[in-house]
């Protein structure tokens, strides 16, 4: 066993016995409480190799209160699982310089997984992988991959009648345009693929926003691509359980 391994379980065991020799005026102070009742927590929050993630959702139809933000939630437990530390969530609208700006902040905050959500699909207010594009000073291409899924995800919802037709369209193959060096990841039932964009110890990953079932296989499949960690910083735990 390593010697961080073994500090990591002698902790906690060290503040709960230090706890039971504390005097009990000790717990009128709730922050000193907090710290040492919750042993776990504190070495969490003083833990180098805990991944810090941002979180973006995107869409207007959230911030009139017409639809809930599930999607954010959701991911906030799979950090948690995994044994990350959400840090920032922010709400905004369809609107590329503002997704960028805000990517922008996430970017100099340090974060080393970004979440965007929504805003991935073939209509004009679709502006997410613009805004990422802007965010990181790229340009947007027709990735090959991207385009190839969507070309065959149209013509599985051809053949089940949910589309009138496969032919490729402008808007369509707007999904299928991702910032340079962007990866596809396939989505496994919507059409639009999440896309994974690396900017130095960053990750930024841009789903769709779509029901939780579907949210479970695009953030499996993002971390089977490129696991939330930082290599500089060692590996670390990622649990994809929702918990």
């Amino acid at each position: 066993m390593k010697f961080s391994q073994f500090s990591a379980c002698l902790l906690p065991c060290a503040f709960r016995l230090l706890l039971c020799l504390l005097p009990s005026s000790f717990y009128l102070f709730p922050f000193t409480f907090y710290l040492f009742a919750s042993p776990f927590a504190f070495f969490r929050c003083y833990n180098p190799r805990v991944v810090t993630v941002d979180i973006l959702t995107i869409g207007n139809e959230i911030l009139l209160g017409l639809i809930e933000d599930t999607n954010s939630n959701y991911l906030c437990r799979v950090v948690r699982g995994m044994g990350g530390r959400v840090r920032h969530i922010a709400v905004v609208r369809d609107e590329t310089e503002e997704i960028a700006e805000d990517l922008r902040r996430s970017l100099t905050r340090g974060a080393e997984l970004i979440f965007t959500c929504g805003g991935m699909g073939p209509t004009d207010d679709d502006l997410t992988l613009a805004a990422v594009a802007q965010a990181t000073a790229r340009k947007l291409e027709l990735n090959a991959a991207a385009q190839e899924f969507v070309e065959r995800r149209y013509r599985e919802f051809a053949s089940q009648g949910y589309v009138s037709g496969a032919q490729m369209s402008d808007e369509r193959l707007k999904m299928a345009r991702l910032p340079i060096g962007a990866r596809s990841l396939e989505n496994p039932v919507g059409a639009a693929p999440a896309v994974l964009t690396v900017v130095n110890n960053t990750r930024i990953v841009s789903l769709p926003g779509v029901p939780k079932a579907e949210a479970e296989a695009l953030v499996a499949k993002a971390h089977q691509v490129c696991p939330y960690s930082n290599a500089t910083r060692g590996n670390v735990d990622v649990r994809l359980t929702v918990v």
